[in-house]
């Protein structure tokens, strides 16, 4: 059973394509620096979580009224199609 279990999942690994494959390698090796981790993260209390409810939303204000600017000596990274897919706007479902 474990043969056939292992044939299998070579048929499956030699069937992806190699983007999938580094893909999932990005994921596994994020798992593993999250298993290494030494310490914990750190926990935040009331005043940390307090004072954060209070400074992220100027923070989103500003970075929304900042205008969008493309640095002259480079191409852009994104699409030239990709602003306009972002400025669409999602209807919400009704849940029913």
């Amino acid at each position: 059973m474990s043969l056939v279990l292992a044939l299998l999942g070579a048929l499956r690994t030699s069937l992806r394509t190699r983007t999938d494959l580094a893909f999932e390698n990005l994921a596994l090796r994020q798992q593993l620096v999250l298993l290494r981790r030494r310490w914990k993260r750190p926990q935040f209390g009331r005043l940390e979580r307090s004072l954060l409810a209070v400074a992220v939303p100027p923070v989103g204000r500003v970075a929304r009224r900042a205008p969008c600017r493309s640095p002259p000596d480079r191409d852009s990274l994104a699409p030239a199609r990709l602003p306009r897919f972002l400025d669409l706007e999602v209807t919400p479902r009704a849940m029913g």
